[in-house]
Order: C-alpha cells, then structure tokens, then sequence
C-alpha cells in the first residue's frame, strides 16, 4: 500500500524538513471569525495524484473562539490533529496551521490559503518558503513579504481540491 500523500502537510507541520515551515504565524494570534463553510468533513486528492490514489479524509471542527480544529482520521491509529487560524492577506484567506500538542513545538507553521470553488469543492494551496527564505521569520515581516509577493507564481504551490463528504441519509426501512 502506497503511504498517505497527505503525509507531506502532516510531516511539515510536525518539524521535519519541507519546503511549507515557517517559524511564526502571520498573525500573532486570531483576528478573523471562522468561514463557516470550511466546517464539515472533506475527501481530497492532491493536484498530481496517481489514478489509483486513495482520498483523505480531513475533518474540520472548531477548537476556540476563532480557531479551526483539524483531523486526519486514519484507520487503526490516532488521528492526527491541528489548529489553524484565519489571516487574510491582499484579499485572501490564508490559514495558519500549527501541531497544538506540546510534545511538538508550536512552530513550524504551514499557511494554506483556500478557496471554495463551490460550496462543496474547496481548492487548497501551500505557501512556499523558498520564496521568503531571506525573510525575518516574525509575524509583521512575514506578513509584508506575503502582501509583496502575492501575485508571484512561485509563492503559491497547489495542494488539494477537496469535495464535501455528505453523510448517507439513514434509510426508513427495516431490514
């Protein structure tokens, strides 16, 4: 069996080397409410999957005020969970992803920015670091060299698209 390809997002969000860490949040702490259509759960492929891959599963729920939880459920193991929260940068929404649990440091963080192609397809991208690398890594610099290089074509590198799982309705009848 092939590894999960959402690992990657999951590796890089723990601390190991990738290209998507960064050291600080954009913002110090959360500013935005929450998009009320991001709740729920999603089936997602990543944007060069093989034919035969197999979707994941991510859950988003709430956590706090303003802050999103997120799992990845896997068969027979613990899901694995995250925050996020909201900063919006030249008119995008770009989520904040951090490992809460304190066996991992709270950085690095991973942004993601998402849009919602319709209200059950969301399409997600990753921040590249390669194109901040120079840059002090604190929440007003990082914001500054976003807001910079928002429409350079290397900062944004695509991810997923996700559909809206719905649940199955419960049948009326007794079998």
């Amino acid at each position: 069996m092939k590894p999960a390809w959402w690992s990657i997002l999951i590796l890089s969000t723990v601390g190991l080397p990738g290209c998507y860490d960064f050291d600080s949040p954009i913002d110090p702490a959360p500013k935005l409410a929450l998009d009320q259509a991001l709740l729920g759960t999603w089936r997602c492929l990543p944007f060069d999957a093989e034919p035969d891959s197999e979707a994941a599963t991510f859950v988003v729920g709430t956590s706090a005020e303003r802050v999103y939880s997120i799992s990845f459920p896997q068969p027979d193991k613990e899901p694995e969970r995250y925050e996020a929260y909201a900063s919006r940068v030249k008119g995008h929404r770009l989520l904040n992803v951090h490992n809460p649990n304190p066996k991992f440091p709270s950085k690095p963080w991973t942004f993601v920015r998402y849009s919602l192609l319709t209200p059950n397809v969301l399409r997600t991208e990753l921040v590249n670091d390669a194109p901040l690398k120079a840059v002090e890594q604190s929440p007003a610099a990082l914001r500054r060299a976003l807001e910079r290089l928002d429409k350079d074509p290397s900062l944004y590198e695509d991810y997923c698209v996700c559909v809206r799982a719905v649940a199955k309705p419960k049948s009326d009848v007794k079998q």
